[in-house]
């Protein structure tokens, strides 16, 4: 009895002490391991501690001073102070600082504005400014017929269209105060084919979905009559809404097009199984022969009216 007592006694001991070997070691250094009656090392705490870490840190902040960064009194810093680590690491974002300050990007082509190009700066309400590549913001009203701030849509005024005209005559640019006030009707009629061709496209989108789902679901020895229910459910469709997003925007129909004929084929990792062998291809060909048939059209269109010009012009 007097045995178990004192066993009992040392193991309780021993677990007092390995306890507070633990809460030193973890406020310290982070690893804890005592060595148990058998010779092996046992880990009691975690191998790798942050605490050690953190205080390394607050260190060097300390170290640094506390110095407030969102003011540019920079004389609270004594580099020579500063660990090394950490003086290397201020003076790069320092030197990056500069770079960003020193140099003027265009937020329109998101390039640098060399020095001998035009500037304009637009200044907004609340009093801040934003400076511009003169060519390339002239160039973005008349392409996109909206005169407003890119960043903020903030319209620019009458006045600040007619300081711009001022610079756009030096590089031959066209009035873009004549553009905001003659070109109205134009700028509603691009609104409303923008409108249309998205209504269409998104309409011709689905049934480019549909031709996936039955080439999909076609088995190897049912070809055929998966060509008839392509025929019959989606080929008139498409051929139906392509021609109405030609006329509307010739070149987003290219760029919907390809995309079409992208999904058709599925992402690399996942490519679209044609079990059948053989309605996949026939999309494609089809695909290809509609924008054919409406280029095809459309050069005798022009042909067309190009010989009733020189008709008119003849006779006159």
């Amino acid at each position: 009895m007097g045995a178990t007592c004192s066993s009992d006694a040392s193991l309780a001991a021993f677990a007092l002490k390995a306890q507070q070997r633990a809460d030193f070691f973890s406020t310290t250094t982070g690893e804890v391991s005592v060595r148990s009656t058998t010779g092996r090392r046992r880990t009691l705490g975690r191998r790798v501690s942050l605490k050690s870490l953190t205080h390394r840190k607050k260190k060097a902040r300390d170290e640094v001073g506390h110095t407030n960064y969102d003011t540019d009194d920079e004389e609270d810093v004594d580099l020579s102070k500063v660990p090394k680590y950490a003086r290397d690491m201020i003076v790069q974002l320092k030197k990056e600082e500069d770079e960003i300050e020193s140099e003027d990007i265009d937020p329109i082509l998101l390039t640098k504005i060399r020095p001998q190009s035009l500037r304009y700066e637009f200044v907004r309400e609340n009093g801040t400014k934003q400076l511009f590549r003169a060519e390339s913001l002239i160039d973005y009203m008349l392409s996109t017929q909206h005169f407003h701030d890119p960043e903020t849509r903030i319209e620019f005024t009458n006045e600040q269209l007619q300081e711009l005209d001022v610079i756009g005559a030096q590089l031959g640019k066209p009035s873009v105060y004549e553009a905001k006030i003659d070109g109205a009707w134009m700028r509603k009629k691009l609104e409303d084919d923008m409108d249309a061709f998205t209504g269409v496209e998104r309409c011709c989108g689905e049934h480019v979905y549909r031709m996936v789902r039955i080439i999909e679901r076609t088995k190897l020895n049912k070809g055929p009559e998966g060509e008839v229910e392509l025929l019959v459910k989606c080929f008139p469709y498409y051929r139906h809404y392509v021609s109405l997003m030609f006329n509307l925007d010739t070149d987003a129909t290219l760029v919907a097009v390809d995309q079409y004929k992208r999904f058709l084929a599925g992402p690399p990792n996942r490519p679209t199984q044609d079990r059948s062998k053989m309605l996949l291809k026939f999309c494609n060909d089809f695909i290809d022969e509609v924008m054919h048939d409406l280029w095809t059209a459309a050069s005798a269109e022009e042909a067309s009216r190009r010989y009733h010009e020189e008709n008119r012009a003849s006779s006159g």
